[in-house]
């Protein structure tokens, strides 16, 4: 399957939005989850799981130094709500309950498949010292129960691609994030951008572009701290970032 075939593939799932109703989503933990930024996304996470399902075996002949705009031409099973020519998924951010934070140690080791094309290659690779030794990272690790998202969505749609997803966060390789568990459970308002909507826990729940405020009726809520963040997948690009309000109650 070439590249152009992969995007044909992508385009071609048409998600039902008449079966999207709001539901609450909750992965339960096996081992802590190492984050960069204190959650994850939902709409990020379910972006990944439908890729893979769609591309089948082809997955895993990307070459992800040269990514694909997989994101582009992916429609989620996930409510689009529009501003202007943009959107934001109704998909919050990741909760972890109960949680506690601690730091874990990584090793590092620099990729060295590209010295044998240099002039002069070492025949041998020294990972103790010099340019290209080991080191550790210092990373924050939350151990938790529950991994809870909230989203309007297809529920079905949600459960199967759930099913794909076997660890959250980074470092998923060495056995960090390990999911043991999840299920996706309907609920009587939408939670994916306020976590108690018009309560007095109104907590943002995922960030939110301050240029979306008003078109999306939330005008009011712009005193609110923010910051430069991505609001929709793929969370990596710097290209997708913009002025959002932060989710709150981290």
């Amino acid at each position: 399957m070439n590249v152009q075939e992969m995007l044909q593939a992508l385009r071609q799932y048409k998600p039902e939005p008449r079966h999207f109703t709001p539901c609450k989503i909750m992965f339960e933990l096996g081992s802590p989850v190492i984050l960069s930024v204190p959650w994850l996304m939902f709409d990020g996470l379910i972006a990944y799981a439908l890729a893979q399902d769609i591309l089948g075996p082809a997955w895993h002949e990307l070459d992800f130094r040269k990514p694909m705009p997989i994101a582009a031409c992916l429609t989620l099973p996930l409510e689009r709500r529009a501003f202007g020519s943009d959107f934001v998924y109704a998909a919050s951010c990741s909760r972890l309950e109960p949680s506690s934070s601690s730091t874990t140690r990584i090793r590092k080791r620099v990729v060295t498949d590209s010295l044998e094309f240099l002039d002069g290659a070492p025949s041998r690779v020294d990972t103790v010292r010099g340019d290209l030794k080991s080191y550790d990272m210092t990373m924050p690790a939350v151990s938790a129960r529950t991994c809870m998202f909230h989203a309007v969505g297809d529920p079905a749609e949600l459960n199967r691609l759930c099913r794909m997803v076997d660890c959250l966060g980074k470092k998923r390789a060495l056995g960090f994030g390990r999911v043991i568990g999840y299920r996706v459970e309907p609920e009587d308002a939408d939670r994916s951008f306020f976590l108690d909507p018009g309560g007095p826990g109104e907590l943002v729940n995922k960030p939110l572009p301050v240029a979306a405020l008003p078109a999306l009726g939330l005008g009011g809520i712009v005193d609110k701290p923010a910051a430069m963040l991505a609001y929709k997948p793929p969370y990596w690009d710097p290209a997708g970032m913009a002025w959002c309000i932060c989710p709150e109650g981290f």
